[in-house]
């Protein structure tokens, strides 16, 4: 028989103190199997002209659908102008054996002979094949914060949502960073907050982004855009968030409710904000506000312009923009069939 072993005081605490540790660690870094964390971010890429629109590819799983209820970006204005999450049926470029395939997906870089020869490093296309379905699920600028969904109220996707692919946009504005040393690259991206659709896991309340958009161009000096867009679905929809967004000659954009039937002095308020500041989707002045068929939707946005000439709305740094999202939820299960509004002006 051989020797006993024997296991001293010290290890004996030691071993104690490890299992305290794992314990502690795993309750506060697992992820169960109802939630999980869906990381997407840019594969280590080096834009290498400005303005520049990179985009990659998410699949999602085709047997069962998932929530989204928080996003966490993960990026610095130092290097990214900003991002959009889109939700596709079908991604504008799918390369199978290439995952992680990087594609330029900016209407800029559609050029003549292609983004190849302006010198981009990348292949190019649009953020979602054409023709197929298209959504917007989340925007970041500006070192914009992390934002949870509240109770019950998620993203869905996967499965049987009709959104197969996550696609990650961003917009490199100034990429001198890049080109100042060859070791820099960006892995920028957002991580999204998921629970499991078994049963729906709590969620009983679908979420939706209603964009409105100006075209056209911003005069010199002060100077105003507006939308105003009908609601024509028998669905209502609760405003939570509002996300604004032009570029450097915005001062404010707001976003208001008019009632079916209203004059144009009854206006409810669902958010308003400086574009200047961190391009959040920030909560809604009034939580109990609904929408439903027949009321309006109006949007402005307010500019200085004091450059020497008309600045058109487009995708670069120096053109303007005239963006209000508006994120809501419904518990009828489905959402609205027209997700934007483009007018014109001024």
């Amino acid at each position: 028989m051989g020797p006993r072993m024997q296991t001293s005081k010290w290890a004996t605490i030691n071993y104690k103190t490890f299992l305290v540790f794992l314990i502690n660690f795993l309750a506060t870094t697992c992820i169960s199997a109802e939630q999980g964390l869906l990381r997407l971010s840019m594969p280590d890429v080096r834009p290498n002209h400005d303005e520049s629109y990179l985009c990659v590819a998410h699949r999602l799983n085709p047997l069962e659908h998932e929530f989204i209820v928080g996003f966490q970006p993960n990026a610095s204005a130092a290097k990214v102008h900003h991002i959009l999450i889109y939700g596709c049926s079908l991604p504008g470029q799918l390369q199978r054996d290439t995952p992680n395939y990087v594609w330029e997906c900016g209407e800029m870089n559609l050029i003549p002979g292609g983004s190849e020869a302006a010198g981009s490093l990348y292949g190019e296309g649009p953020v979602c094949a054409n023709g197929a379905k298209t959504t917007i699920l989340f925007g970041w600028a500006l070192d914009a914060p992390a934002i949870e969904l509240p109770p019950q109220v998620g993203f869905k996707i996967g499965g049987n949502s009709g959104i197969n692919y996550l696609v990650l946009q961003v917009h490199y504005g100034n990429t001198a960073i890049f080109r100042s040393s060859p070791d820099i690259t960006d892995n920028s991206g957002i991580n999204l907050e998921t629970v499991s659709g078994k049963d729906n896991n709590g969620i009983t309340k679908l979420a939706g982004i209603y964009l409105l958009l100006s075209y056209g161009y911003v005069t010199q000096g002060v100077s105003k855009h507006t939308m105003e867009c009908l609601i024509d679905e028998d669905k209502v929809i609760h405003p939570f968030r509002f996300r604004t967004h032009t570029h450097k000659l915005g001062t404010k954009v707001g976003g208001y409710r008019k009632p079916a039937g209203s004059y144009n002095n009854e206006l409810e308020l669902i958010g308003e904000h400086n574009p200047q500041e961190p391009q959040m989707f920030y909560p809604v002045e009034d939580k109990s506000m609904t929408i439903s068929r027949g009321d309006r939707i109006y949007a402005y946005c307010d500019y200085n312009n004091t450059r020497d000439h008309f600045v058109s709305i487009g995708p670069t740094g120096n053109d303007e923009m005239c963006n209000f999202y508006m994120m809501y939820w419904t518990e009828s299960g489905e959402l609205l069939d027209n997700q934007d509004c483009m007018q014109y002006n001024p």
